[in-house]
């Protein structure tokens, strides 16, 4: 085995408890969603549900009765991806990884000790990289088995076609790739593991703010474009199969420019003493 899928492994394997954890975490939200369908009374109850939040917590959820209405269980089962709490865990879950395994490194003097002995930079980057790619790919798995395991066990009312699952999983599978390419820049540029964690953790929360508040102010709907929560549309992916060509090139844009760039300042910069 080569060196950098070893070290690939031990990035892996450091942080498989608490990786483990968000990820059981993530797989029981997907799983409540279709039991939470049935307890309101399939799709009309879920739009009368909907019907009755105010316009802040419906802009929260991304959605409207009337699309409710229309959508049925898929349009439901898609708020389980443009969820905060989605959002929270799968953004853990990367920051964690990416921020322990650079920033974290720095800080212990680990990174330097590995360089000391003839790894090139570049080798210490993509075994980051594989690790990554690996928990991003397990992550979306989990959350579409999550969902068809709570299907299978609520059986909800209202038709859903499990085909339409591959592109909301390619979909989500780009907005995690963008977030770790942007975690992984922010982790370069890091001396410590918090610092890290706090530039990422600011990152995703302005970019939902503002896509939170361009649905709802119009002072603020023109900078929408700028967070990458605007260019991720689960919802048409569940209800019609179908994926943005536009939101998907920049989606992968954003992570592949971001990770070149993460990768730029890794090679270049001075390990912090």
């Amino acid at each position: 085995m080569s060196i950098t899928l070893l070290m690939s492994r031990r990035i892996l394997k450091r942080g498989l408890t608490g990786t483990l954890a968000l990820l059981v975490g993530l797989f029981l939200f997907e799983f409540v969603q279709p039991l939470v369908a049935n307890s309101v009374g399939g799709g009309r109850g879920i739009a009368n549900l909907v019907e009755s939040l105010p316009p802040a917590f419906q802009a929260i959820l991304r959605t409207q009765p009337e699309f409710m209405a229309v959508s049925g269980l898929a349009g439901y089962l898609s708020i389980g991806f443009s969820h905060p709490l989605f959002f929270v865990l799968t953004s853990a879950i990367l920051a964690a990884l990416i921020c322990r395994s650079i920033a974290g490194e720095y800080e212990s003097g680990t990174m330097r000790l590995a360089l000391s002995r003839s790894i090139s930079r570049g080798s210490v980057y993509v075994s980051r990289l594989i690790a990554i790619l690996l928990v991003i790919v397990v992550a979306v798995a989990v959350t579409i088995a999550g969902m068809v395991t709570g299907i299978q066990v609520g059986r909800p009312e209202g038709s859903f076609d499990y085909a339409h699952l591959l592109p909301t999983a390619f979909v989500t599978f780009l907005l995690l790739f963008a977030i770790a390419g942007v975690a992984l820049l922010l982790s370069a540029l890091a001396d410590t593991t918090s610092q890290a964690i706090g530039w990422t953790t600011g990152f995703v929360v302005v970019s939902f703010v503002i896509d939170y508040l361009s649905g709802l102010w119009s002072a603020i709907e023109p900078f929408g474009p700028i967070s990458i929560y605007h260019y991720f549309d689960p919802a048409t992916s569940l209800i019609l199969g179908d994926v943005s060509s536009r939101d998907a090139v920049v989606l992968f844009a954003v992570g592949v420019i971001a990770g070149a760039a993460g990768y730029a300042v890794f090679r270049n910069r001075d390990l912090p003493s």
